[in-house]
């Protein structure tokens, strides 16, 4: 621990940035829990509080639904 004051709650500002970030994530988490505003994935239904399990942009819930999704729409328009 690099010297610091004996009241330092933090052992350097990289730690205190760290925190802070942290704190304010979990705050976005909890007021989006509290707004109650849920999505769906238009490939497979699933549901998921939004700005909680995936981002506020997010459309599918993984990955692999994206790609299906990806897929259905390029044999839809007539590609290979």
């Amino acid at each position: 621990m690099p010297p610091a004051k004996s009241t330092a709650v933090f052992c350097e500002d990289a730690c205190r940035s760290r925190h802070w970030r942290r704190m304010r994530r979990a705050r976005a988490r909890t007021e989006a829990v509290k707004a109650g505003v849920t999505a769906s994935c238009p490939q497979c239904g699933a549901a998921w509080t939004v700005g909680v399990d995936r981002l506020v942009s997010a459309v599918y819930c993984s990955p692999a639904c994206s790609k299906r999704a990806w897929h259905k729409r390029r044999v839809q328009s007539g590609g290979v």
